[in-house]
C-alpha cells in the first residue's frame, strides 16, 4: 500500500474550523450600536481570544469576550 504524506509546506497551514461576524453578534443580542464600536481589529483580537477555547459553549465564549472588548471600550459610559 502506497503511503499519503503531506506536503511538508501545507503541514503547518491552519483550517478554519469557526468564523463569526458582526451579523453572528446581532443574532446574539449585541445592539447595532455596540457592534459598530467594534473595529476590524477588535474583530480580530476577539477571534485570537477564542482561540484553543472548546467548541462546546463557543457561542457563549463569544458573547463573553465582546462584552469585555465593549467594557474596554467603556460602553455605555461613552455613549453621546
Amino acid at each position: 500500500m502506497e503511503e499519503t504524506t503531506v506536503p511538508k509546506d501545507r503541514q503547518n497551514q491552519p483550517i478554519v474550523v469557526l468564523s463569526f461576524s458582526r451579523a453572528i453578534l446581532a443574532s446574539l443580542g449585541f445592539t447595532s450600536e455596540q457592534i459598530e464600536r467594534l473595529t476590524d481589529e477588535d474583530m480580530q483580537q476577539i477571534a485570537y481570544s477564542l482561540e484553543g477555547r472548546s467548541l462546546t459553549g463557543f457561542y457563549e465564549s463569544l458573547k463573553f469576550v465582546v462584552s469585555v472588548f465593549l467594557v474596554e471600550k467603556r460602553w455605555p459610559e461613552e455613549r453621546k
